[in-house]
């Protein structure tokens, strides 16, 4: 009877990490669309002393502090980058002569916040693609080049090491053709670094076409 009165205790433990989980992940979805970054950041600290092993938290972390590292400015360039949004021309000519931009900066010292969170995520839960998935996101974004390469590598070394077999958001396993999903995805990353155009980002991409040869 002891045993059994245990059980039911670890039982009913477990449901409640595993309810209270999925309330903070919704709640913290709900502030995220309503761009509440003072309620998120005291549910996220709630949600951490509650339960510091949770996956969907460290995602949830991620995502704040990429959030939060983002700034949009307006720019006037005559060569360029990001969205065009407007043409200034000379009056007499008519010819272009400056671009007004929108470029998007990422706070350096933010956004590694945002990595330490999901490299601790990855750590305990090393199959979760997603959180793998997320951090190249980011870093093509913030265009680390450098640490999204081995951060890539890395990922295809352990997918050969678990053949395949990652799981998804809520630990689910993916479930249509895992393979053909992930090297697509590998294939669209090395696009990232290609729409570069920078000559000097070629070795990265050979490296990371020999890994997924390898």
């Amino acid at each position: 009877m002891q045993i059994q009165k245990l059980i039911l205790i670890l039982s009913g433990c477990l449901i409640s990490l595993i309810l209270n989980g999925q309330n903070f992940s919704q709640q913290f979805a709900d502030l995220q669309d309503k761009k509440d970054t003072v309620a998120q950041i005291k549910l996220l600290q709630k949600w951490e002393a509650k339960n510091s092993k949770d996956p969907e938290m460290f995602v949830a972390y991620f995502n704040y502090y990429a959030l939060q590292s983002r700034s949009e400015f307006i720019s006037i360039e005559q060569n360029p980058k990001g969205k065009q949004l407007l043409q200034l021309s000379d009056t007499a000519t008519g010819k272009p002569v400056a671009f007004m931009n929108s470029s998007v900066n990422y706070n350096s010292k933010i956004l590694q916040k945002g990595f330490d969170y999901i490299d601790k995520g990855i750590a305990l839960y090393p199959n979760r693609l997603d959180m793998r998935f997320g951090k190249l996101y980011m870093l093509g974004h913030a265009e680390n080049y450098s640490e999204f390469t081995k951060v890539l590598i890395a990922t295809i070394d352990y997918d050969t090491k678990i053949k395949n077999q990652w799981t998804w958001t809520s630990g689910k396993p993916l479930e249509e053709e895992p393979k053909k999903f992930f090297l697509t995805s590998v294939q669209d990353y090395i696009l990232t670094i290609y729409n570069t155009q920078d000559d000097n980002l070629l070795p990265n991409m050979r490296q990371i076409s020999e890994t997924v040869l390898k």
